[in-house]
């Protein structure tokens, strides 16, 4: 269970692009009449565990995130499904989405369990990327806009930059903007479509501090 939304701005999407960096993500349900409250159902126990531990307590939208398990053990279709303010459907399953990121042993090795942070790493984004096409991804869908961009060149292909890091003013900011953004996305130089994914990343700099 979560509680503590946002009503207004919360659905489906938005949680699941911040649930998924923690475990592969089967169904979401937000609630209609009991609002600022919504299910998460993870695939595994594993992964509620670890969305359980990295994300309760963070500031989402204004809000304090809380979240504890649930009595049930799925999220089930009872009836018609309710609509969020936005016009999304209150009810989406994710059990064959390509976007979660623990489908192999390979790819959830690839993933990195830190509380959110103001640091974000992107990364499939269409070579050669540029920051203003990175910040415009945010302005276009009214995220929270970062503060700045530091892209990786591909080592021997100097233009093929397609991941980096990208900093917001605080851990809430970047928490609220990777909602909005993750998976948000982009054309390639010739129209050929990339989906930007994003993932917390720990800063090096002793400034930044990860939340306990």
């Amino acid at each position: 269970m979560v509680y503590n939304l946002d009503q207004e701005k919360i659905n489906c999407e938005r949680l699941f692009n911040i649930f998924c960096p923690y475990g592969n993500v089967a169904r979401i349900k937000v609630f209609v009449k009991k609002t600022g409250a919504a299910m998460v159902q993870m695939d595994r126990r594993e992964g509620a565990m670890n969305a359980l531990k990295w994300l309760n307590q963070a500031i989402f939208m204004g809000n304090k995130l809380s979240l504890s398990f649930s009595r049930h053990s799925t999220i089930e279709d009872r009836g018609l499904i309710g609509s969020l303010p936005d016009g999304t459907p209150a009810v989406a399953d994710y059990q064959t989405s390509r976007n979660n990121r623990f489908m192999t042993p390979e790819a959830s090795r690839k993933n990195i369990m830190v509380h959110p942070t103001k640091l974000l790493h992107f990364y499939n984004a269409p070579p050669p990327v540029t920051s203003d096409e990175l910040k415009k991804v945010f302005v276009d869908a009214q995220a929270p806009v970062p503060i700045r961009f530091t892209l990786f060149e591909k080592r021997g292909n100097p233009g093929a930059r397609t991941t980096g890091l990208i900093e917001w003013k605080d851990e809430a900011a970047a928490l609220e903007a990777m909602s909005i953004c993750n998976h948000s996305a982009m054309v390639g130089p010739n129209g050929q479509p990339y989906t930007l994914k994003l993932a917390f990343s720990q800063p090096k700099n002793p400034d930044h501090h990860q939340r306990t």
